[in-house]
């Protein structure tokens, strides 16, 4: 009898052992994985659709003495964000 409850807890001991390691490793995955959330989607980040209207309003504002090509390049820019957003 001693023997066998000495197996069990034995057995316990190192499932409680092995439960541990697996906590710890999966709170450094979410450790890992929530530094790379906050790369891609802190706040200071912008979106595609933001980033459009601001160009927007750039192009709006050119100045009529400002050269064709600057007027070119924030349309283009404009384009180039409607066609592949993010």
């Amino acid at each position: 009898m001693i023997l066998v409850l000495s197996l069990w807890f034995g057995s316990c001991l190192v499932f409680a052992i092995g439960f541990q390691e697996a906590v710890k490793e999966a709170i450094e995955r979410v450790l890992l994985w929530e530094k790379v959330i906050d790369q891609y989607c802190r706040p200071d980040r912008i979106t595609a659709k933001k980033q459009q209207e601001e160009l927007e309003k750039v192009a709006e504002n050119i100045p009529n003495s400002a050269p064709a090509s600057v007027k070119q390049s924030a349309n283009r820019s404009i384009l180039s964000l409607q066609s592949n957003p993010g």
